[in-house]
C-alpha cells in the first residue's frame, strides 16, 4: 500500500512488531505481475497484504513460501478464493479508512466446504458493526442495510470539512453507554448478517434503482453474480430504454465465456425476477 494509505500502517507493524523482515516493492516491480512473484521469490515472502484485483492475476505456484494472504481494499470474488484456497491461509478483511484500520476480518475455511461464498467476516476486537435499515433501526440477520461502524479507532472526522463530517459521523443510538463507542460512522456499504454471524458485504447502498416499481440494490445482483464460476468482477447499471423506463445491465469480466442464458439462469434460482438483467455484457 501507498504510505499515503492506513493500510500501509498494518502491513509495516505487522512485520515489526512480530519481529519479522519487512519487504518493500519498488513501483516497477508492482507493476508487472511477472516481476512481483519473482520477487515474492527471490525474497521468501511468507506473509502479505494484495488488493483482490491484484491477486487474482498472481500465480501461487510461483510463490512457494507464501503461507497467508490477506486481501482487503475492494471485494474480493469467488475465483480468487478458488485459485488460493489450496496454497495459503487466506483472509478477507475489510474497512473503511475512517474506522482505522481494519474493521472485521473473515478467514477462509478449508476443505471441500470452502464453497464460493466469501465474506468480509466478523469484527475484530474493539469494533462494533450494526446493519441500519432506512428508518434508523437495527436490520435482522439476512436482511441489508447500510453498514455502520463504532469503535475507539474511529476518526475524528474530516478536516476542514464540518458539513461532510455532520453527515458521516453521528451519536451512536445503539451504544448503551459503553466508553469509546458513542460515535458511529456510516459507511455508506449495503451489508447483511449471515446465519453463522459472518458478514456478507453486498455493495454500495447508493446504487439503489427502482424498476418496474420494485426498489432494488445493484450490490445485491452483483455479489450473486460473482457467484458464477471463474467470474471476476461485476458491475450492473440502470439504464434508460426507449421508453423511458430503467432495464439492468451487467457488465463483467470472467476467466472463460460466460453466456447470458448461463447467468440468466443461476440468477434466476436466487433472485426474483425483477432483479435479473435484461442484458449480460462480458
Amino acid at each position: 500500500a501507498s504510505f499515503s494509505f492506513d493500510a500501509s500502517i498494518w502491513e509495516m507493524l505487522q512485520a515489526l512488531f512480530n519481529g519479522a523482515t519487512l519487504c518493500i516493492p519498488t513501483s516497477e516491480t508492482i507493476l508487472s505481475y511477472d516481476k512481483f512473484e519473482q520477487y515474492m521469490a527471490d525474497h521468501r515472502i511468507t506473509i502479505t497484504i494484495l488488493p483482490p484485483t491484484y491477486a487474482v492475476y498472481l500465480n501461487p505456484e510461483r510463490m512457494p513460501d507464501l503461507r497467508i494472504l490477506f486481501t482487503g481494499g475492494s471485494a474480493a470474488s469467488p475465483e480468487l478464493l478458488s485459485k488460493w484456497k489450496n496454497h495459503v491461509t487466506y483472509y478477507n478483511a475489510y474497512g473503511p479508512t475512517e474506522n482505522s484500520i481494519t474493521t472485521s476480518i473473515w478467514l477462509a475455511p478449508e476443505g471441500p466446504e470452502a464453497g464460493v461464498s466469501i465474506s468480509i467476516g466478523r469484527p475484530v476486537p474493539n469494533h462494533r458493526v450494526y446493519m441500519v435499515d432506512a428508518h434508523g433501526q437495527l436490520a435482522p440477520p439476512g436482511i441489508p442495510g447500510e453498514l455502520c461502524v463504532s469503535g475507539p479507532g474511529l476518526a475524528r472526522g474530516y478536516l476542514h470539512h464540518p458539513e461532510l463530517t455532520a453527515e458521516q459521523f453521528m451519536a451512536n443510538p445503539f451504544a448503551d453507554g459503553e466508553a469509546g463507542y458513542e460515535r458511529m460512522y456510516r459507511t455508506g456499504d449495503l451489508a447483511r448478517w449471515l446465519p453463522d454471524g459472518n458478514i456478507e458485504y453486498l455493495g454500495r447502498i447508493d446504487h439503489q434503482v427502482k424498476i418496474r416499481g420494485y426498489r432494488i440494490e445493484l450490490g445485491e445482483v452483483e455479489a450473486a453474480m460473482l457467484k458464477a464460476d471463474r467470474m471476476q468482477e461485476v458491475i450492473v447499471l440502470a439504464h434508460t430504454n426507449s421508453q423511458n423506463q430503467h432495464e439492468l445491465v451487467a457488465y463483467y469480466v470472467a476467466e472463460r465465456e460466460v453466456t447470458g442464458s448461463e447467468l440468466r439462469k443461476q440468477l434466476s434460482e436466487e433472485l426474483p425476477n425483477y432483479m435479473v438483467p435484461s442484458y449480460f455484457v462480458q
